[in-house]
C-alpha cells in the first residue's frame, strides 16, 4: 500500500508512507524496488519505521504544485527469505498550498504561515515540566471536532494529580501516541505565559 493514495492532494510536510503485507528482512532490496519522481524534482530519503513500514520525506518541504509519482516495483524482489513481491504498485499524488503552523515552546506562541506570509500568531501552552512537547516536524494527520483524552490509556491512576479524562473541541492530531493542537479553554490564563499542558499544544 503506498499513502498518499492516488489523486490525492496533501501538505507540504507529507511524507510517502509504504507499507507492505508481510515483514521485510532484505530491506534494501526493498527500498531500490521503491522510486519517488516529481515535478518539480525533491531530494529526499527513506527510513524504516517498522519491519512493514518504511517512509519518504523530502529534505525540505514539497513545493507548493508539486506533482509526484511513487513507484513500488516489488514484482519478483525478495523481500525475505522465500518471500516475493507479487506486483508493482504506483500512486501519483499532488502537493497542495502550504501552510506551515510552528510553535515556539520557549515563547508560547505559534504562528500560521500561508503560502510564505504570516497570516495568525496565537498564544498557547505546551507540556510542563516532565511531560514536554517533543521537538520535529510533524504532519496533521486528522482534524477532530471533539475527542476524548483520557490519561488512563497512558497508565494513568485515577489518584494521580496528573490524570484527566475530557472532552476536547477542535482537536489537529499530530502523533498516533496522542498528541494534538486543541481548544483548552481552561488554560487560557496560561496561554502566552506558561507551559502547563501534559505534551499537546492548548489554544483559546
Amino acid at each position: 500500500t503506498i499513502i498518499p493514495g492516488d489523486d490525492w492532494t496533501v501538505g507540504v510536510g507529507m511524507p510517502v508512507i509504504v507499507v507492505f503485507s508481510s515483514p521485510v528482512k532484505n530491506k534494501q532490496a526493498a527500498v531500490s524496488a521503491l522510486t519517488v519522481k516529481s515535478t518539480p524534482e525533491v531530494e529526499g530519503a527513506w527510513r524504516w519505521f517498522s519491519s512493514t513500514e518504511v517512509h519518504w520525506r523530502p529534505k525540505e518541504y514539497w513545493p507548493t504544485g508539486a506533482k509526484v509519482l511513487v513507484t513500488a516495483a516489488t514484482s519478483k524482489v525478495e523481500l525475505a527469505s522465500g518471500v516475493w513481491g507479487k506486483r508493482t504498485v504506483t500512486s501519483s499524488f499532488s502537493i497542495g498550498r502550504s501552510q506551515i503552523m510552528t510553535v515556539d515552546v520557549a515563547k508560547h506562541r505559534l504562528t500560521v504561515e500561508r503560502d510564505g506570509a504570516v497570516v495568525k500568531t496565537l498564544p498557547v501552552t505546551t507540556g510542563k515540566a516532565g511531560f514536554r512537547t517533543r521537538n520535529g516536524i510533524k504532519v496533521v494527520m486528522s482534524r477532530e471536532s471533539q475527542v476524548r483524552m483520557d490519561a488512563s490509556t497512558l497508565g494513568t491512576d485515577k489518584n494521580d494529580p496528573d490524570y484527566y479524562n475530557l472532552l476536547v473541541n477542535w482537536a489537529l492530531r499530530v502523533t498516533y501516541s496522542g498528541e494534538f493542537l486543541h481548544a483548552a479553554p481552561w488554560s487560557v490564563g496560561s496561554q502566552g505565559r506558561a507551559n502547563v499542558s501534559h505534551g499537546c499544544t492548548g489554544l483559546s
